[in-house]
């Protein structure tokens, strides 16, 4: 579906639902965002543009990412003039600390000593890969921006949780909680973590993975690169004098609840890493539910049986990262049924 003129109806107000509804009106498209109220795993983020690290990451992916980075500043800048700054769009740069380099390196890195990057770094650490191009921003102040653009586009956005109506090979309706109905379309099921109950079956099965995040300031600025260590551990600098350190890694159900043990956990790994948090006394301390899949791949498809509903669920940690090139891929499913699809519907192994 190319041409102009279509009605979407959009399950989910978190980063992905937002991209795609903007996907649809750049077309020429009606959008209508259903946001079930829950908090968005892409608000509670870092924020950080990349994979950690980017050679772990499924190559299909690190595309995906790769062109979100093309596009997304460009974004920011047109979200921030009609909402207001704040997003804190910039790049930061990252160093992976390793021994172990991968062959070949990321592009656009090197393999270098740390002291000039981080002075204040552990002696543990003495190389890292430098990539001076990833970039950062504010997820939660995106989201509110872009939410707020998608208002001025046009864009409708209705509150409470959505159940999808079929008949045959079609879905018919979205129905509210309060018994109103919409009709339209196409359907796009974006609704992270809660997807098996938003999405008719066969649904893909994704589970939530809670991240906890916990904020630090300090009396001077410390540092102003991304670090990324050991285990997926992070530090990212939040202004001059805050530094963010994620992230956990938990199977907490929908217990979306930050835990004490876990802060306390974060911590002694982020002070082993960078000696100066050793007594810095925490912010604040919160959580989000990533919507994660078996096979750490995204499903970005059209569904198996309704021919005019898509998904695009189960980016785990990246969904901010990804967000506007998986947006595209949905519509670039909608255009050709034919094409190979990295992110097609498929046969899930278990998780455990």
């Amino acid at each position: 579906m190319s041409g102009g003129g279509g009605e979407f109806f959009i399950v989910g107000g978190g980063v992905a639902g937002l991209s795609c509804a903007l996907e649809a009106i750049r077309r020429g498209h009606s959008a209508t965002v259903a946001d079930a109220g829950y908090p968005p795993a892409s608000a509670a983020g870092a924020g950080i543009l990349s994979a950690l690290p980017p050679w772990q990451c499924p190559p299909p992916v690190a595309a995906l990412i790769s062109e979100n980075n093309k596009r997304i500043g460009a974004l920011v800048h047109e979200a921030e003039a009609i909402a207001g700054p704040g997003c804190e769009w910039r790049r930061p740069g990252m160093l992976a600390l390793t021994e172990k380099p991968p062959s070949p390196l990321p592009s656009g890195s090197t393999f270098t000593p740390v002291r000039w990057l981080a002075p204040l770094l552990s002696a543990d650490y003495a190389r890292g890969i430098w990539m001076p191009e990833v970039g950062q921003l504010r997820p939660a102040q995106f989201i509110s921006r872009l939410r707020a653009m998608l208002e001025t586009l046009g864009a409708k956005f209705i509150f409470g949780a959505a159940q999808l109506e079929f008949s045959d090979n079609k879905i018919t309706a979205a129905k509210m909680q309060n018994g109103d109905k919409f009709g339209a379309d196409q359907y796009i099921v974006c609704a992270g973590a809660r997807t098996q109950s938003a999405c008719p079956p066969p649904s893909p099965p994704v589970f939530p993975m809670r991240g906890q995040l916990v904020l630090y300031q300090t009396p001077k600025p410390l540092m102003c690169i991304v670090l990324s260590g050991d285990d997926e551990m992070y530090l990212s600098p939040q202004g001059d004098d805050r530094i963010l350190v994620g992230a956990s890694f938990e199977n907490a159900g929908f217990d979306d609840r930050p835990a004490a043990s876990v802060e306390r956990m974060l911590h002694r790994k982020a002070a082993a890493l960078f000696p100066p948090l050793q007594n810095a006394q925490p912010l604040n301390s919160w959580s989000g539910l990533r919507p994660c899949l078996p096979d750490a791949s995204p499903c970005i498809d059209r569904h198996p049986q309704y021919e005019n509903l898509f998904l695009n669920v189960g980016h785990g940690r990246y969904g901010v990262a990804t967000s506007l090139a998986a947006a595209r891929h949905v519509f670039k499913t909608m255009q050709s049924s034919d094409a190979e699809n990295p992110f097609a519907f498929r046969e899930w192994e278990s998780e455990e």
